[in-house]
């Protein structure tokens, strides 16, 4: 999965084949966003969110997962 723009200001775009699911976390662990969207394209909006590092989980349909690694601005 590709996650882009990053570094973000807000809305970050999750582009892969057969996306499932895709949620964010912050440094300390905590989920603070869940991915809209399914198929090849999800969205996950981090414009509520203070700057830092934030990692994303991806979800496939065949229950394979990855991490990114987002910096909000």
């Amino acid at each position: 999965a590709t996650i882009h723009p990053n570094p973000t200001n807000g809305l970050v775009a999750i582009a892969g084949e057969d996306l499932k699911a895709a949620e964010a976390f912050n440094a300390l662990g905590q989920r603070v966003a869940t991915a809209t969207g399914k198929g090849e394209q999800l969205q996950i909006d981090l414009s509520g969110l203070p700057a830092g590092v934030y990692f994303v989980n991806v979800t496939n349909g065949e229950g394979r997962k990855c991490v990114r690694k987002v910096v909000k601005e």
